[in-house]
């Protein structure tokens, strides 16, 4: 009698554990959909501000190239070409700003498709039980952990927690 009360008792706190996982796994993945969508539009922009530097280059390299087959002195070009050289180096920092959203989004996207995914396991491996307290207490703090935007690299990633748990798996 007591191992079926033990049973029921495990089966209803896994059943919680579901439900209370759920919510945040469908969260983390909306979320990674909403970053995905965010890449794309910035690896866009990131592509025709590339564009408009390179034909921006373009026309003024021709423009010196004229003037330096004329007969006017090398001195005159310099003046004229101060604004667009001015106009190329705000559009590469404008393009670097825009390819470093591009990766963070990328990156926050990726985290959250891994929190999800670590959650759906997690609560595959507590229905089938098939984990124990000691791969629990390495799974929880990888789902629930803070994400950080990609620029700055953090010392604690789900991908070290997720390499400490795959070696568990092997030993077994």
């Amino acid at each position: 009698m007591q191992e079926k009360e033990d049973s029921l008792n495990q089966l209803k706190t896994t059943y919680e554990q579901k439900l209370s996982l759920e919510e945040p796994a469908k969260f983390w993945e909306t979320q990674a959909q909403k970053y995905k969508h965010s890449f794309w539009i910035l690896t866009c922009v990131a592509v025709v501000s590339a564009l408009i530097i390179l034909a921006t280059g373009v026309y003024l390299l021709n423009d010196i190239h004229q003037y330096i087959n004329s007969s006017q002195k090398i001195a005159n070009i310099f003046p004229a070409y101060i604004i667009p050289l001015s106009f190329i180096s705000l559009l590469v920092y404008v393009f670097k700003t825009i390819v470093n959203m591009a990766m963070s989004s990328r990156h926050v996207m990726i985290e959250f498709q891994q929190k999800s995914a670590l959650t759906n396991y997690y609560l595959v491996m507590l229905q089938s039980k098939k984990l124990d307290e000691k791969e629990k207490s390495l799974i929880f703090p990888a789902i629930f952990a803070k994400i950080d935007t990609g620029l700055i690299k953090s010392s604690n990633t789900t991908d070290d927690l997720l390499q400490v748990l795959t070696s568990l798996k092997s030993i077994k």
